[in-house]
């Protein structure tokens, strides 16, 4: 900090000091002081060379931070154990590395030499899907003049992807334009949340989407289609005497029933179109751009499929479809009900059977 005129606190102060101490002895002698002005920032400090403390101090942690394994041994095993790489890079659209711990080779699978060497850079080992993302991240918290962190996937060498969380801020004053930061490894990490990710919404036994799924997805289709136009239908699939299945061979076999109706239903589906496990023996399947005779001719091909061969190793399973067709303003619960209504109806009628909601 500087007093006013750009002089240095502490040049005041030691000035001050030295006056107090004279007076108090009652004695009286010449003070000099030479000072100089810091020939990086110009603050005025007690002349030692051409540069103030703190510049110095910025200086000799530059020098440190460029060549850890010859300047500073002790800093170079410090960094060996950061649970990820140390990194300094240029604020080019390349991101090219200017310094880099030995870790970023184990997390990127390049030799950090390439890094160092220009050959490899942050920007060219990130996957071309997380780029821009990444460096919109960035350049929105260098705006704010904050740090920042961006998770993104690396290329390696061998075509595998690793996650990284990169953790960064802009690099010293003193030092040329950068970034300085941290890359975790976070592969591990990401698989368990998107595992959980994929519980939630998937049934574990067939491997469809759920109830919840369902229930998001065709509200999206719906908004879709009052925006674009175009029909939409939904078929509810039920097996039929299915308790009788679990009953007569056991849940393990109803178990296998509803993976191999669940494949079959699957094979049956068109691309854009969605089939999910609504309930114990239950699939509701979401159709958009599907009218009710096209959605209803879809559904008989899916109760032929079924009935034609064994499902998990047991002859004679069918099922009993119920087909609806959306009407303007209608929710989804409303579109589900009749879908179901009309399902209620092909089981009265005998099972084994398609039948569309009345009054369509």
């Amino acid at each position: 900090m500087s007093a006013p005129g750009g002089v240095s606190r502490d040049v005041v102060d030691g000035l001050a000091r030295r006056l107090r101490a004279l007076e108090a002895g009652h004695a009286t002698r010449e003070v000099v002081v030479r000072v100089a002005a810091c020939e990086i920032c110009g603050t005025i400090t007690p002349h030692s060379g051409p540069l103030c403390p703190d510049c110095r101090r910025r200086l000799a942690a530059e020098r440190m931070a460029n060549r850890p394994d010859q300047d500073e041994p002790a800093l170079a095993t410090l960094l060996a154990g950061v649970p990820g790489a140390v990194f300094r890079c240029a604020l080019d659209p390349r991101r090219t590395v200017l310094f880099a711990s030995e870790r970023i080779g184990d997390i990127t699978g390049h030799p950090r030499e390439d890094f160092l060497a220009g050959r490899r850079t942050l920007g060219t080992v990130t996957h071309p899907e997380d780029r821009e993302a990444t460096v919109r991240a960035i350049a929105l918290a260098l705006g704010r003049r904050s740090a920042y962190e961006a998770e993104y996937r690396v290329l390696r060498p061998d075509g595998t992807v690793t996650w990284v969380s990169e953790h960064g801020q802009a690099g010293p004053p003193a030092a040329q334009a950068s970034l300085v930061g941290v890359l975790v490894d976070v592969t591990e990490r990401r698989h368990r949340r998107d595992a959980l990710a994929r519980m939630a919404l998937h049934d574990p036994l067939t491997g469809l989407p759920n109830r919840r799924a369902l229930d998001a997805g065709l509200a999206r289709e719906l908004l879709r289609q009052r925006a674009r136009g175009g029909p939409l239908a939904v078929a509810a699939i039920d097996v039929d005497m299915f308790k009788l299945v679990n009953d007569t061979h056991g849940h393990a076999t109803g178990d296998r029933v509803l993976v191999g109706v669940g494949e079959r239903l699957r094979a049956c589906a068109a691309a854009g179109q969605v089939v999910a496990r609504s309930g114990g023996e239950e699939f509701t399947w979401t159709m958009p751009g599907l009218d009710l005779v096209q959605a209803a001719a879809a559904a008989e091909a899916l109760r032929a499929a079924v009935a034609s061969a064994p499902v998990g190793g047991l002859p004679g399973i069918t099922v009993s479809v119920g087909v609806a067709d959306s009407r303007p303003g209608e929710p989804a619960e409303g579109l589900l009900a009749r879908a179901d209504s009309a399902l209620y109806a092909a089981k009265a009628a005998g099972r084994n059977r398609v039948e569309v909601a009345a009054g369509a």
